[in-house]
């Protein structure tokens, strides 16, 4: 949950401006205003799913400089570990699900795995029933099938899923469509896992689990540098142990490259190559595909390649400036 206090609060200096206030907290968005050097007024708008609003801590996304405590922020992502609403506090990973979802609506898993075998080869295909079977599709897709429920008006007109890939219609039709699709992937991961797609041992619905999971979407969500990632693979190896000799070790790095696979399919390369390299850090390294095919990189090729330039790292995916009167 967002502390609103803590934004209210919030003061700092960013590429677009002084942050000097909070103008307000809706479903989708947070606002601030800005003052810039001129002494222009700005709305700066952000969605509200990004990582360092939920812990209080301030990202590359809202300025330059480190706004954060290295061994604060790893302690408080270590409290996020296992924390089932993880992938909705964290902005790539929002996006991500959502965009599975809208795919869902448009054309059913059967074409989701068509498409991405065709762009990007098996490896990219079998990462879609994965990922249908991750918690946190099973709870998007719970919470549009009880858009019905209680005392409603089934007949009001509702958005969901995010601004990202909104889904628009009727509180009924939504939620009708919500219980089809729960049930058909229910049929439809059981028969995939019938003949072991995914591996048993990749364990989808364990993905909050995996620390890779919640440092890597940290990573792609504004946080680290290069330099700061050996601290933080010296943090999980004293937290979890050396990830390579781990009894988890198949599941952690094959859960991190299915991940890595929607990402480079669905985003951009900003959002996936920060995740590879911190698992190349931590001693995983695993291949990755481009959307034509082709395998672009191992995570051990980034260890000397910088990843947190402002073109990779500071990219401010959901940003909105609008003038405001009186500046």
């Amino acid at each position: 949950m967002i502390d609103e206090l803590w934004l209210r609060d919030l003061r700092v200096s960013g590429p677009e401006g002084d942050i000097v206030g909070l103008l307000g907290v809706g479903a989708e968005w947070v606002v601030f205003e800005t003052l810039k050097p001129g002494g222009e007024r700005t709305a700066l708008s952000f969605y509200k799913n990004l990582l360092g609003f939920h812990i209080r801590e301030v990202s590359y996304f809202l300025t330059d400089k480190p706004g954060y405590d290295l061994d604060r922020l790893n302690r408080k992502l270590r409290r996020l570990m296992s924390a089932p609403s993880v992938d909705s506090m964290i902005g790539p990973y929002d996006r991500l699900y959502s965009k599975i979802i809208s795919e869902l609506a448009a054309g059913g898993p059967q074409n989701l795995m068509s498409q991405a075998r065709k762009k990007m080869g098996w490896s990219a295909a079998e990462a879609i029933p994965f990922m249908l079977s991750t918690k946190g599709v099973k709870r998007r897709i719970d919470e549009i099938a009880s858009l019905d429920s209680g005392d409603v008006d089934e007949r009001e007109i509702v958005t969901v899923n995010g601004p990202s890939f909104p889904m628009t219609a009727d509180r009924s039709k939504l939620a009708s469509w919500g219980k089809m699709m729960r049930d058909f992937l229910t049929e439809f991961t059981e028969l995939l896992s019938a003949q072991g797609i995914p591996d048993p041992a990749i364990k989808p619905d364990r993905l909050e689990a995996n620390p890779l999971y919640v440092w890597g979407g940290a990573a792609i969500d504004g946080f680290f540098t290069d330099d700061e990632f050996t601290q933080v693979a010296e943090y999980i190896n004293g937290e979890f142990g050396k990830l390579p000799v781990s009894d988890a070790v198949v599941t952690y790095s094959q859960q991190a490259m299915f991940l890595s696979h929607l990402l480079a399919l669905y985003m951009d390369e900003s959002r996936f190559v920060r995740l590879v390299k911190l698992a190349a850090v931590l001693g995983l390294d695993f291949p990755v595909t481009d959307q034509e095919g082709r395998t672009t990189l191992y995570g051990s090729s980034l260890l000397s390649r910088r990843t947190d330039e402002p073109s990779l790292h500071a990219v401010m995916l959901g940003k909105v400036i609008t003038s405001r009167p009186g500046g």
